[in-house]
């Protein structure tokens, strides 16, 4: 179980976000978590004792959160990327026998500026998808877009990109991918 904390206090930062991760055991779930996990900059840290939180504050790490076996997401929908304020990203963390390490540090192919990148996420099998709910296609504002990975089967820390996914008629405002289910 993956539990997100997207205006938690992480690193001296407000509402930086964390995420926490529950492992259930034989005598049922704990009361505290197994560990939490944080983001630094593109990178992520085991922070406290047991919880992954953000970079920065206001990036809301740990906004949408799945958890899939061994492989966990999470989404910062207010992650700057360069000059890309708010364009938002996805962090993914891989257990190896009790550690979550993050693996992989993902943003929009074509970015912009206040996309929301991350705001939902979902895997299914190898795949994963992240919605950016706020995209703008065509000069049409806030449509909203998803966006389809694989795993990579050649190289474990990576993914490959499959397709963007939009509307069949994209409308303003509609926020096409604010949420998902796999």
């Amino acid at each position: 179980l993956i539990v997100g904390a997207p205006t938690a206090r992480a690193s001296e930062q407000s509402e930086a976000g964390k995420c926490y991760i529950f492992l259930r055991r034989a005598k049922g779930w704990p009361y505290e978590p197994l560990v939490s996990i944080s983001q630094i900059g593109n990178k992520a840290f085991k922070g406290d004792e047991n919880n992954i939180s953000g970079n920065g504050p206001d990036h809301h790490f740990g906004w949408a959160v799945t958890i899939l076996g061994t492989v966990a997401l999470s989404g910062t929908p207010e992650d700057s990327d360069g000059n890309f304020i708010k364009s938002g990203s996805v962090n993914i963390f891989q257990r190896a026998n009790t550690t979550w390490i993050q693996t992989q540090y993902i943003s929009a192919p074509d970015k912009r500026s206040d996309d929301a990148f991350g705001s939902s996420v979902g895997i299914a099998g190898t795949h994963f998808v992240i919605g950016a709910p706020l995209k703008s296609f065509n000069n049409i504002s806030r449509v909203g877009a998803v966006y389809v990975y694989q795993f990579s089967q050649t190289k474990p820390d990576e993914e490959d990109f499959m397709i963007k996914l939009l509307p069949s008629i994209p409308q303003k405002n509609s926020s096409f991918g604010a949420a998902l289910s796999c």
